[in-house]
């Protein structure tokens, strides 16, 4: 099966029937495939070039009528084309894997220098650092998760106490929000504080790609499950307090993590029987 240069109608051509001797010096022999070639045709018509075009002439020479000619002239911009969208393609990735939409946190920068926020306020905001009143923690940006602190915030009515049991006047949420110092909280925000970390660990994971050493420590886990099953204590009492924090914050899957986290089994006895027992330390009335 050949084609002939010549259309019935711009973008088609008469398809004539005749007998093709292989040629092993054919430079396109796999041209010779008719329903290839009929398909690229029907992609790339040459009514597209104007230089195939019957009116159109060259040094007083016909076009060349050799359809193997013919198919090389449009697979040559079609190659080009394809190795431009290729190379852009290629040229585009996202830089930052872990990016997070926040008015106050993003991870689509580079990693702070510091591994934690230091010992003291001072020395935390002079770092970059952020205050979760979450987890009453000091956070570097790559671990501070504003989004679940402010759905937190949004949870509750909370009240903050310079002194437990009530015994002092109420500190506004705004002083809290400071980080200045440790304060005393309800046993309603202790719960609540404990499914939230659990939320906030998962995101951490799943999302943003760092967690604090507090939050990531089985201690703590083992604490809040202790927290959730207590019985005993009204949700309004003030018994909690809840200290100021300096974790250190760590990419997760990193080695530094994965000795973090093996080292804190290690530490806890963990044989996979602690769910049926309890370690006395996990009990307090604290974040």
């Amino acid at each position: 099966m050949a084609f002939h240069g010549r259309p019935n109608r711009p973008g088609h051509f008469r398809v004539m029937h005749r007998s093709v001797n292989a040629n092993p010096a054919f430079p396109c022999h796999f041209l010779h495939d008719s329903k290839f070639t009929i398909r690229l045709l029907k992609m790339y018509p040459l009514s597209l070039f104007p230089q195939h075009r019957k009116s159109d002439t060259r040094n007083g020479h016909n076009p060349p009528k050799s359809h193997c000619y013919r198919i090389i002239l449009y697979l040559v911009p079609l190659l080009v084309t394809t190795l431009i969208l290729f190379a852009t393609l290629k040229s585009w990735h996202p830089q930052h894997p872990f990016s997070h939409n926040s008015k106050t946190s993003s991870l689509t920068h580079a990693a702070t220098p510091f591994p934690s926020c230091g010992s003291s306020p001072a020395e935390a905001r002079s770092r970059g650092c952020h205050f979760d009143i979450l987890s009453f923690a000091w956070q570097t940006p790559e671990c501070f998760d504003a989004k679940l602190m402010d759905s937190f915030l949004a949870f509750g009515n909370w009240t903050f106490y310079a002194e437990p049991n009530r015994t002092a006047e109420t500190v506004d949420l705004e002083t809290a929000l400071r980080g200045e110092s440790s304060l005393f909280v309800d046993w309603k925000y202790h719960v609540t504080h404990c499914t939230f970390m659990w939320m906030q660990m998962h995101r951490a994971y799943a999302v943003r790609g760092y967690i604090d050493s507090h939050l990531d420590s089985y201690a703590h886990t083992m604490h809040c499950r202790w927290t959730l099953l207590e019985r005993d204590t009204a949700p309004e009492t003030v018994n909690v307090v809840a200290n100021l924090k300096y974790p250190v914050c760590r990419k997760v899957g990193g080695e530094e993590w994965k000795g973090a986290v093996a080292k804190g089994f290690e530490l806890e006895g963990f044989q996979g029987q602690e769910i049926h027992g309890e370690h006395q330390e996990h009990r307090g009335y604290r974040l």
